[in-house]
């Protein structure tokens, strides 16, 4: 399968968790639901590990080196998936979608504290230029709601600090991938996630629930997680270690506009004619940023060939 076409299935698969997450969180709670969802997508990739990279995932599991960042890396992502799923339970799974956004101009901030030659970003015009279109489509998405929606705050701080987790988990899984093959760390880092939230359902949910839902709504919820879980982790890992975390995150701009379609159809879910203009903002203000760095590094790269 080419790029373009593993950045395609991406975009598209990552529109739907949130969608699915918002569908189930009146038959489960958010610990519950996201234990099984793992699990699920866990189980999955550990077939496909054991068929096709088998190799690999012996050499990952007897090296300790890679096993200790490895848990590194789910903590922090069990942490921002915490954070990300409650607050859908809060708001609206196109509104948690657009804020997730916010990402991307923190993982330009962190690539400047981090890479050296990332710190031409922060001195361009453009990156000042993007991050008040950022900021300002941030506030006018969460002050466009209109009507109060009990919870709507906690829900929009949730998703904020759930983003901010994420951005660290990209930077970490871009190190990561330099030991480890995407499919095995997709595989690892799943199945200690559901070990995760089994731990946290067993204290603040009710694992138990599967046995009182309909049939239709377990099954549903195991194939949301393999393909909600395997388009964002999986296929996200397998992007950044072939396009970059750059051109990755860049492809996830898109990602409202899928799930705002998905969840109108399948839940009638709308957001205000304000909501929609702040949400072009901010997808506008990080596509520049993202841009930005991307000419920035390329200009920088030429510099240093150059005598």
């Amino acid at each position: 399968m080419n790029k373009k076409m593993l950045l395609v299935l991406m975009a598209v698969g990552n529109a739907l968790p949130s969608v699915f997450i918002k569908y189930l969180s009146s038959h489960f709670d958010p610990f519950t639901q996201s234990f099984y969802r793992f699990l699920a997508a866990g189980v999955f990739f550990l077939i496909i590990a054991f068929i096709f990279f088998r190799t690999e995932l012996k050499e990952t599991c007897a090296d300790r080196r890679s096993i200790f960042f490895i848990i590194l890396l789910t903590l922090v992502n069990l942490g921002s998936v915490v954070l990300w799923v409650t607050g859908i339970y809060l708001v609206p799974a196109t509104l948690a979608e657009l804020l997730s956004k916010l990402q991307v101009i923190i993982i330009v901030v962190f690539s400047y504290l981090l890479f050296r030659d990332e710190q031409e970003v922060i001195r361009s015009r453009s990156f000042f230029a993007a991050s008040i279109l950022c900021i300002a489509g941030v506030a006018g998405v969460i002050l466009g709601k209109g009507a109060p929606v009990t919870g709507y705050s906690k829900g929009v701080v949730l998703v904020i600090l759930g983003s901010f987790l994420s951005s660290i988990y990209a930077l970490l899984a871009k190190k990561a991938l330099n030991r480890t093959h995407p499919v095995v760390l997709s595989t690892l880092n799943v199945l200690l996630m559901s070990a995760g939230f089994l731990l946290l359902g067993l204290f603040w949910g009710d694992p138990g629930s599967i046995t009182r839902a309909a049939p239709g709504i377990t099954v549903f919820m195991l194939f949301s997680g393999v393909i909600g879980v395997g388009s964002g982790v999986g296929l996200y890992l397998l992007n950044i270690r072939s396009a970059g975390v750059v051109v990755t995150n860049m492809v996830l701009l898109v990602t409202p506009l899928f799930t705002a379609i998905f969840a109108f159809l399948s839940m009638g879910e709308k957001l205000t004619p304000w909501q929609m203009v702040w949400g072009a903002v901010l997808v506008t203000g990080c596509y520049i940023l993202i841009k930005s760095q991307r000419v920035i590094v390329k200009d920088s790269f030429q510099k240093s060939k150059c005598p």
